[in-house]
């Protein structure tokens, strides 16, 4: 009988806590439930491991995926991919489908995970020197880590070392071409420009081939530079600021090859590509122009929402752009990266 009087207070009690109007989240608080439930949501390959290692004293992470057709006996390229700002590097490897494409071409993907903002994600210092950025920490150190790291677990080409990355990531790409072209073969932003801050101190130890992708309408990193208004904010370089930096310290031509790709998809956004050749050591640097682009990594999957609180692809679309379909970021970034080697 007590039993049972006491089951029926419960019962009443969690009755009346339901009843009562639970407060609304915020904005913030919308965007990390939601960047928890697409984790949730990623398949990780069995062939994808998480890798901790210790950093500046902190324990520091990365996912690494190795092909199929990987055998110890010959050393294999090995391409860095660094997440945007509040992600990881699950959720990465989701998103650009690198993992595919690293069992048809052949290559090693690191994932590493940037320090964490709480449950949801983390951030790279990429050179903006804002406080979300976290501008005492060594980023550049972590990644030398992890090179050190994955040459003790697998027959990497030393020679054959790229990086690309997304928004933040993309920032943090353009770092380490200024500060690790000793080991980097060629680098590739998508979503991002250059951190002011970077430009009058990057002095990269030898012309390194850079790729960019940007869109003319992403609302979160201007096409047109100056400060930031979202996310980790921070002054930053224009699309063409940043091409001509690299395109004058590689030595290329002033005139750029130019191509308007085909238009297949009819989503609104195309795409011009501008090749800068003639530069020393054979530095290429190219940039994807997408008219008409948002923020994102074009061609990436798109992980739907869960319930119908979460934002719709068109609130996505007012918040940060098209996602341009036109192109396949991943399949231009390797195909770019992969012509290089380190002399």
């Amino acid at each position: 009988m007590i039993f049972l009087l006491c089951l029926l207070t419960l019962l009443f009690l969690t009755a009346c806590y339901a009843s009562q109007p639970q407060p609304q989240e915020s904005l913030k608080e919308q965007l990390l439930s939601q960047t928890m439930r697409r984790r949730r949501r990623v398949n990780l390959n069995q062939d994808m491991v998480l890798r901790t290692l210790y950093n500046q004293g902190l324990e520091r992470s990365y996912y690494l995926y190795t092909p199929g057709s990987y055998t110890r006996d010959r050393p294999i390229p090995l391409l860095l991919a660094f997440h945007g700002g509040v992600g990881q590097g699950d959720t990465m490897a989701a998103k650009t489908g690198f993992n595919d494409l690293a069992d048809r071409e052949d290559f090693l993907v690191v994932y590493p995970n940037g320090i964490n903002l709480g449950a949801a994600g983390g951030q790279w210092n990429d050179g903006r020197n804002t406080p979300e950025v976290h501008p005492e920490i060594d980023d550049v150190a972590f990644v030398r880590a992890v090179i050190e790291d994955v040459e003790k677990l697998r027959n990497v080409d030393r020679k054959r070392i790229y990086v690309t990355g997304g928004s933040n990531g993309g920032f943090f790409a353009q770092r380490l071409a200024c500060e690790m072209a000793n080991q980097i073969a060629a680098i590739a932003s998508v979503s991002s420009t250059m951190a002011k801050s970077l430009e009058s101190r990057c002095r990269p130890q030898r012309p390194i081939p850079v790729l960019m992708i940007n869109g003319t309408e992403d609302r979160l990193v201007p096409w047109v530079g100056g400060e930031m208004t979202v996310g980790a904010r921070g002054e930053i370089l224009s699309v063409p600021e940043t091409v001509a930096f690299w395109r004058k310290n590689n030595g290329c031509s002033a005139t750029p090859k130019e191509e308007q790709l085909p238009d297949t998809e009819h989503d609104g956004t195309k795409v011009v590509s501008y090749q800068y050749s003639g530069c020393h050591q054979n530095a290429t640097v190219m940039l994807y122009r997408i008219e008409g682009g948002g923020h994102g990594w074009p061609g990436g999957r798109i992980m739907r929402r869960a319930n119908q609180n979460d934002f719709s692809n068109r609130d996505r679309e007012n918040l940060v752009g098209k996602n341009s379909q036109a192109i396949n970021a991943s399949e231009v970034v390797w195909k770019f990266l992969q012509q290089f080697t380190l002399p």
